[in-house]
């Protein structure tokens, strides 16, 4: 994230065009977990029973976001 917020800067980007880039790109990430990921466990034979389970795509796009307003 600090490599591409630095590159963006260098191409003309202010602080908030990159801030809110990864504001939009994690809430995408979490969003795509809970209404994609989630639904499709409902898919297995007899299902898994997970209502909400935090996974992989969930702590992506959650450190995007507290990532975000480090930068």
């Amino acid at each position: 994230m600090a490599l591409f917020a630095h590159s963006r800067q260098a191409a003309a980007w202010s602080r908030w065009a990159v801030t809110r880039y990864f504001l939009v790109r994690g809430a995408v990430l979490i969003a795509i977990k809970l209404l994609i990921v989630d639904r499709a466990w409902d898919l297995a034979p007899g299902g898994w029973g997970i209502q909400i389970h935090l996974g992989v795509l969930f702590a992506l796009g959650a450190g995007m976001l507290l990532g975000s307003l480090l930068l």
